[in-house]
């Protein structure tokens, strides 16, 4: 096993899990109910990431004329959630995570 593939088949995921379960830990059940009672900013966070996000990767690829291989890549990355590495910037932010 060469470098590269030692980083990206064993040092990325510990180092992803170790992130999520450290971002997990800090939860509480008060986060999950008061997502419950206000539900506006997990409608309004959902639909710009379902719907304008992907939306905005179209405008973009028809906007640049980019080739269909460019243009399918970027749809690709703008329909797909922002995981894991969202989680880390909301925590490093101070922000809500259970959102």
């Amino acid at each position: 096993m060469n470098a590269a593939e030692l980083i990206g088949n064993v040092f990325l995921p510990v180092s992803l899990g170790i992130i999520m379960l450290g971002m997990g830990m800090t939860l509480v059940p008060a986060d999950f109910s008061r997502i419950l009672r206000y539900p506006k900013s997990v409608i309004i966070g959902l639909t710009n990431q379902l719907v304008f996000l992907p939306a905005i990767g179209f405008a973009l690829a028809l906007a640049f004329d980019l080739n269909p291989v460019m243009a399918i890549g970027l749809m690709v990355l703008s329909a797909c959630p922002g995981g894991a590495t969202s989680n880390l910037i909301t925590q490093v932010s101070k922000g809500n995570i259970a959102l």
